[in-house]
């Protein structure tokens, strides 16, 4: 499900993010789960969206950059760590580039 309704590429995210809808609809959700207190991702969330969070905010970070809410969220929740595939789909898509 994921490949079909997943953004395409690190552009479509940019287009994603700079929507004036999407993108502050995204930015509103990932503050309010930043408001939430003393509760676990997984227990706000629940599985599998725990994951896709995680991956929503490490390809977000990179078009964002490091310092805003989506790295905030990932400290607060995952400790820091990114997502691990969607780190190396970004390394793919930025190496083919090159």
């Amino acid at each position: 499900m994921s490949h079909h309704y997943g953004l395409r590429d690190l552009e479509e995210a940019r287009e994603y993010s700079g929507h004036p809808l999407l993108g502050q609809r995204l930015n509103q959700c990932v503050e309010a789960l930043l408001s939430v207190q003393e509760k676990p991702i997984l227990s706000i969330l629940g599985s599998p969206d725990n994951l896709k969070f995680r991956s929503c905010l490490t390809l977000s970070e990179q078009v964002a950059g490091i310092g805003g809410i989506f790295t905030q969220a990932l400290e607060k929740y995952f400790g820091g760590q990114r997502d691990p595939l969607t780190q190396k789909i970004l390394n793919a898509a930025t190496t083919s580039f090159q």
